[in-house]
């Protein structure tokens, strides 16, 4: 899977999240309700790729891309953490179609689609 520049969330449930050092560290609600629509999928990025269980199914591997000073580059940047370093590729600039393009040339060339 790969993400260039995703949308994952602003305001308060990304500042519990970072208050809390980071997905892995969060705790969520015991019930996210179904219209909450940051915790949710944060709730499924923390089970799959912050503290999978011993043993089970590897998660899919997620590509991210984000742009340094992208306006949603804090949950970025909490994904981020989640992923080996390898998997994240950083470059100049904001939430623009130039930096998504740059994203994508760098992922092209590093071979990450299958199938190439």
């Amino acid at each position: 899977m790969v993400l260039i520049a995703p949308y994952l969330g602003e305001g308060q449930p990304i500042a519990e999240i970072a208050a809390a050092g980071g997905v892995a560290r969060w705790t969520p609600p015991p019930a996210v309700a179904p219209d909450d629509y940051v915790r949710r999928p944060w709730t499924f990025l923390r089970t799959a790729y912050g503290a999978p269980a011993p043993g089970g199914r590897p998660p899919t591997p997620i590509y991210l891309g984000l742009g340094r000073d992208d306006r949603y580059g804090t949950a970025q940047r909490l994904l981020a953490e989640l992923l080996p370093p390898e998997r994240v590729t950083t470059v100049p600039g904001g939430h623009r179609w130039g930096v998504w393009e740059t994203l994508w040339r760098a992922f092209l060339d590093r071979d990450v689609l299958p199938g190439q």
